[in-house]
C-alpha cells in the first residue's frame, strides 16, 4: 500500500499512459502529479518538491536521460524511476550511472512498480531517521561517543570536551582518554571494563568518571552508559555531562564544612587550656591547620612592647621543611615597612606568588625568598585597637590559593589565639601579683618580726636598767633609730616594687647629675649607721657633658639603695664611696665604688636576683639590689659589679649602671 506522504511525479509525451500510472498510484494512495515532457517536469519541480519521480526515457523535446541529470543536479534527495519501451541496456546502464534508482519496460508491472516504490519510501524513512539522530547527536551539549572495543563515532561536543579532532578519537580505545586511577583512587582500566560490560549484559550504567583532555587537565563527568543496535550490531552509547564545576562547588562545601568543624575543634580546645599549657595548645592548632590546608609551615609572630621587633614565638613545619624558628628572633620591623603598613591597616596580606610582589616590597621578598617560600597568607592579631602580631601560613613546595571564606576562618583562629594569650597573660599577672603580695607580706612579716625584735629588746634595755651611762644608752638608742630606719627602707622598697608591677608612666629626659647629689644630701646617715662616718665623693668625668637619660621619678631609687648598700656593707666606722659619671657613644655609665667587704665572684650575678641576700650575716632586707636591677632594665639599661681592684673582691666593690642617654640634651 503506497502511503498520502509520498510524492510522485509521473513525466511521459502519453498522456494515456501518464493518466493510467495515475489512477492506479492515487489508488495505493500516493499523491500523484503529471507532465507531458522534461520542461514542464523541471518546471513542476521547481514549485514543488516530489520524491519520486517515473520518467520516461524517450520524449521528443527533452530526452530522459537529460531531464534526469537536471533533476538531479537541484534535487538531490529526489528518486527517479526511468520507464522505457526499449530494452536498451547502454542506456539502462547510462540511467542508472546518471542516478537513476531503478528502470521499468513497459508495459509496466505495477507489482514491481509498488515494489520499487516501497523501497524508496522504506530507504526515505531510514534517511530521515538518520539524520533526526544526527541532529540531534551532534546538537545535545553533552558529548556522545558509539563505541565497541573502541570509539567508532562521536559527536561535535565530544571534540571540544577531550580537545581533540574527530580522527584524533574515532577507532581510539576509550581509555586512552583517562588519567591512570579515577578520583577514589581506583585503576581507570578495572572500572571501565567492569561499567562497560556490565552494559553490554543489558544493565544500565551511570556513574562518574574523570577523563584527561589533550591539555592534561582532568575533567568531572557524569556517564550514562548503556548498550543499542544498529545496523544489526550491538554498540555502547555514552553520555558525559561536564560535572566540573559542580564537583568543584561540593568540594568547597565539604571543605568549607570539615573546616569549620576543625576551626570549631581548636577553638574550644585552645580555650579549655590552662595557662602554663598554652604554648602546646598553640603548636597543635598552627600543626591541624597546616596538615588541613595543605600548607608546609605555620607559625606564630609576637612584637616586642615597643613595636620595634618581631618574634617567632611557635611554629610547625610539615615532614622535609625545615625550621626557621631560630633564625626569626628580633627582627626590625622598620625594616618591612610595605607589610606593616598593611598589618596596622588590620589587612590580612595575601601573596598568591612571592615573585610578584611589588618594587616597594623588596625587603620582604628577599626574607621570604630566602626561605623559599612561594606564597603566604598573613593574618594580624589585634587585641582590643593594638597590633600585637600575625598568624602566617607558607607554602614552599607549590603555590597555593585561599578561598576568601578560608580567609575569614583564619581570622577566627587569630582572635581565639590573641584571646587565649591575653588570657594566659592577665592570668600569668595575676599570678605574679600573687607571688609578689605574698612574698612582700613574708617579708615584711619576717623582717619587720626581727627589727622589733631588736627595738623592743634595747628598749626593754633602757627601761629596766637603772644604772646605764650616757654612752650605752646613746648606743642603745642609735641602734633603735637604725632598726627603725631599716623598717622605713624596707617599707617604702616594697611600695616602689609594687609600682613596677603596674602601669608605668611614659619616660622622659632626666638630668642624672641632679638626681645623685639630691640622693647624696637626702642620705640619712645617723639614722641608719649610728656613729658611721660616711665620705661620698662624687665626679664628672667631663663636666661639660650633659648626663640626661630616659627614665622616671623612680630613678632615684636606683642611687639610694645603691649609696645604702655600700653603707650597710662597710666593715668599719670610716665608710669611703666614690661616685662618677661618664658618658660614650649615647650611654651614660654611672660607677659608685666602695671598701667595703666586697663580693665573691660566685655571688655577683645571683645578688641582682629577686631578693636574694648577698651574705645571712648582713643586716637587710635582700631588696635593694634586686630593686636596682628591675629599674634598670625597665630603662633599656644594664647594672653589674666588679671588683675595686680587679681580681681581689675583698678590697671592695665597684657597681656599674649603663643608662641610654636621652638624644637631643644639651651639652
Amino acid at each position: 500500500m503506497g502511503e498520502a506522504s509520498i510524492k510522485v511525479l509521473i513525466v511521459d509525451d502519453a498522456e494515456s499512459t501518464r493518466e493510467t500510472i495515475k489512477d492506479v498510484l492515487i489508488e495505493k494512495g500516493y499523491e500523484v502529479l503529471t507532465a507531458d515532457g522534461g520542461d514542464e517536469a523541471l518546471r513542476i519541480l521547481s514549485m514543488s518538491d516530489c520524491d519520486i519521480v517515473l520518467l520516461d526515457l524517450v520524449m521528443p523535446e527533452m530526452d530522459g536521460i537529460e531531464v534526469l541529470g537536471k533533476i538531479k543536479a537541484k534535487h538531490k534527495r529526489t528518486e527517479v524511476i526511468i520507464i522505457t519501451e526499449y530494452a536498451d541496456v547502454d542506456a539502462v546502464i547510462k540511467a542508472i550511472n546518471s542516478g537513476a534508482f531503478a528502470c521499468i519496460q513497459k508495459p509496466i508491472s505495477f507489482r514491481l512498480l509498488e515494489h520499487y516504490l516501497e523501497e524508496i519510501a522504506a530507504k526515505r524513512k531510514l534517511i530521515e531517521s538518520e539524520e533526526k539522530y544526527r541532529t540531534l547527536f551532534e546538537s545535545l551539549p553533552d558529548a556522545i561517543l558509539l563505541m565497541t572495543d573502541t570509539i567508532i563515532d562521536c559527536n561535535a561536543e565530544t571534540c571540544r570536551f577531550f580537545g581533540y579532532e574527530r580522527e584524533d578519537i574515532i577507532g581510539h580505545s576509550f581509555l586512552e582518554f583517562a588519567p591512570p586511577t579515577q578520583s577514589d583512587e581506583k585503576l581507570s582500566k578495572e572500572v571501565a571494563w567492569e561499567r562497560i560490560d556490565a552494559a553490554f549484559s543489558g544493565i544500565p550504567q551511570y556513574f562518574e568518571w574523570r577523563i584527561m583532555r589533550k591539555d592534561g587537565v582532568l575533567i568531572e563527568t557524569e556517564i550514562s552508559l548503556k548498550a543499542l543496535t544498529l545496523g544489526g550490531k550491538q554498540v555502547l552509547q555514552a553520555v558525559l555531562r561536564d560535572i566540573t564545576r559542580r564537583k568543584q562547588v561540593e568540594n568547597a562545601l565539604k571543605h568549607r564544612a570539615e573546616f569549620e568543624r576543625l576551626i570549631a575543634l581548636v577553638s574550644r580546645h585552645i580555650i579549655s587550656l590552662p595557662p602554663d599549657e598554652l604554648d602546646i595548645g598553640i603548636n597543635y592548632v598552627l600543626e591541624q591547620i597546616g596538615e588541613f590546608s595543605g600548607v608546609d609551615r605555620s607559625y606564630l609572630f609576637i612584637f616586642s612592647e615597643d613595636m620595634r621587633a618581631a618574634n617567632n614565638t611557635h611554629e610547625w613545619c610539615s615532614e622535609g621543611i625545615e625550621p626557621q624558628i631560630e633564625r626569626l628572633q628580633g627582627i626590625p620591623l622598620e625594616d618591612y615597612t610595605w607589610w606593616m603598613d598593611r598589618l596596622n591597616r588590620d589587612e590580612v596580606i595575601y601573596i598568591p606568588s612571592v615573585d610578584d610582589l611589588p618594587p616597594d616590597a623588596g625587603s620582604e621578598k628577599a626574607i621570604l625568598q630566602s626561605q623559599s617560600i612561594k606564597s603566604l597568607i598573613v593574618v594580624p592579631l589585634v587585641y582590643g585597637k593594638s597590633l600585637i602580631g600575625f598568624l602566617g601560613f607558607d607554602s614552599v613546595r607549590r603555590a597555593k590559593i585561599w578561598e576568601t571564606e578560608d580567609i575569614t576562618l583564619l581570622n577566627i583562629v587569630g582572635e581565639t589565639i590573641v584571646n587565649a594569650l591575653k588570657r594566659k597573660e592577665a592570668a600569668d599577672a595575676l599570678k605574679q601579683q600573687t607571688r609578689n603580695a605574698q612574698f612582700y607580706l613574708d617579708l615584711m612579716v619576717h623582717d619587720i618580726t626581727n627589727f622589733n625584735q631588736v627595738i623592743l629588746g634595747y628598749i626593754d634595755l633602757l627601761n629596766t636598767v637603772d644604772e646605764l651611762d650616757a654612752k650605752k644608752r646613746r648606743q642603745y638608742v642609735n641602734i633603735i633609730r637604725s632598726e627603725l630606719g631599716k623598717i622605713i627602707s624596707l617599707i617604702d622598697n616594697v611600695k616602689i616594687l609594687s609600682r613596677l608591677e603596674e602601669e608605668r608612666g611614659k619616660l622622659s629626659s632626666i638630668n642624672l647629675v641632679e638626681v645623685i647629689k639630691n640622693v647624696i644630701e637626702g642620705i640619712r646617715i645617723d639614722d641608719w649607721t649610728g656613729d658611721k662616718r660616711v665620705d661620698i665623693k662624687f665626679e664628672l668625668s667631663d663636666d661639660r657633658v650633659a648626663y640626661h637619660c630616659m627614665a622616671d621619678d623612680l630613678v632615684n631609687s636606683i642611687f639610694t639603695n645603691l649609696i645604702d648598700n655600700a653603707i650597710k656593707h662597710a666593715p668599719s666606722k670610716d665608710v669611703k664611696i666614690h661616685i662618677e659619671l661618664e658618658k660614650d657613644d649615647g650611654i651614660i655609665r654611672t660607677y659608685i665604688t666602695d671598701w667595703g667587704v666586697g663580693i665573691p665572684d660566685q655571688q655577683k650575678k645571683e645578688i641582682f636576683q629577686r631578693y636574694m641576700r648577698v651574705d645571712e650575716g648582713i643586716q637587710g632586707s635582700g631588696i635593694g639590689l634586686s630593686l636596682v636591677c628591675e629599674l634598670v632594665r625597665s630603662y633599656n639599661g644594664k647594672v653589674w659589679v666588679e671588683d675595686r681592684i680587679e681580681g681581689d673582691y675583698t678590697q671592695g666593690a665597684k657597681f656599674v649602671v649603663e643608662l641610654p642617654a636621652a638624644e637631643g640634651a644639651e651639652e
